[in-house]
């Protein structure tokens, strides 16, 4: 869709750009360390589900791996993440939230847990 030679989004591609354009630590440092070991190919970043934006995804195992900064600022956006939750699991997706703290301490763990995430959905 065009107006005015400029390329209009839907509601969800401007909120994804959005997420894109402000990727948090945890995220960045977890994706670059996917890609250094050729996960990238697999695995996409900050994906659109649905009217969704997960920030990881891994379409073929139907694995969604959500970075969670602190706990929720408020009851509101608890009971959005868990609505998404609950939908994405209705779709047939396994989700997943790992502290955005945790993958800052222990990177190493976050993609051993990750890889076992994986393995365990290849095998389902």
């Amino acid at each position: 869709m065009e107006q005015d030679g400029k390329k209009q989004y839907p509601f969800w591609e401007k909120r994804r750009q959005k997420l894109v354009n402000h990727k948090s630590w945890a995220v960045s440092n977890l994706w670059n360390r996917l890609k250094e070991e050729h996960w990238a190919s697999d695995i996409r970043k900050r994906h659109n589900i649905g009217d969704y934006v997960v920030d990881f995804c891994c379409p073929s195992k139907k694995l969604v791996i959500e970075l969670e900064k602190n706990n929720y600022s408020n009851f509101a956006d608890t009971i959005r993440q868990m609505e998404k939750t609950a939908c994405l699991e209705q779709w047939g997706f396994k989700v997943v939230r790992l502290k955005a703290k945790a993958v800052y301490d222990e990177l190493g763990e976050a993609l051993k847990e990750i890889r076992e995430l994986i393995k365990e959905r290849s095998n389902a």
